[in-house]
């Protein structure tokens, strides 16, 4: 659930009715709702403004996540406790270049995530495909990242955008013309583009 509102987030906060936000989790109503709860009793996600008709519910989660890819910045080689104020000349708060950028591992699975289904949203909102097709494509693809980055089949940046463009193009040759409305298909077909993708990466 938690990961639905993620994905469904801007900029921290989520406008959604109660039933798509069910459909999109693949809960029925009353499980939402109880997931819900259990979300708000953990501080995980506050009721920002409570829904009234048709009115939806806006929710927001209680903490930001970082930027994804996040610049690396190495540590000065002299304690703090030396009192010194001059910077180190190794240290700098400047982006890396090529391969120190391209090889940082991936500290926040959740922030990974979040950049990489940005990326397929915005590359799905191109196709001209019914809401409810594209939904279902969108939550299938987004296990199916979640999945591979959990297995740890990506660890760094550089292999995450390899990986996300590698499924982009599988996508755009077999998806905008078969989109299934079936999950379970939908399902299938995002965690084949995600592993064969993956495969290429090795």
């Amino acid at each position: 659930m938690f990961a639905v509102l993620l994905l469904s987030a801007s900029d921290g906060a989520v406008s959604i009715p109660l039933r798509l936000l069910a459909a999109r989790a693949g809960l029925s109503v009353t499980q939402c709702r109880r997931a819900l709860k259990r979300l708000v009793a953990t501080n995980l996600v506050e009721v920002a403004e409570p829904g009234r008709g048709r009115v939806p519910t806006v929710f927001r989660l209680r903490w930001q996540l970082p930027n994804f890819p996040q610049p690396f910045v190495p540590s000065s080689p002299t304690p703090l406790s030396q009192g010194s104020e001059k910077r180190a000349p190794t240290e700098t708060t400047a982006r890396p270049k090529g391969a120190a950028w391209s090889e940082l591992p991936i500290k926040n699975e959740t922030s990974a995530l979040r950049w990489a289904m940005f990326r397929i949203r915005r590359e799905i909102a191109g196709w001209d495909l019914p809401p409810p097709r594209r939904e279902i494509l969108i939550r299938a693809v987004g296990a199916a990242l979640w999945r591979a980055i959990r297995k740890g089949l990506v660890r760094t940046t550089a292999a995450l955008r390899r990986l996300v463009t590698g499924v982009i193009l599988r996508l755009r040759q077999d998806a905008p013309d078969g989109v299934s409305t079936n999950l379970r298909w939908a399902c299938g077909f995002a965690g084949w583009c995600v592993l064969s993708a993956a495969r290429e990466l090795a």
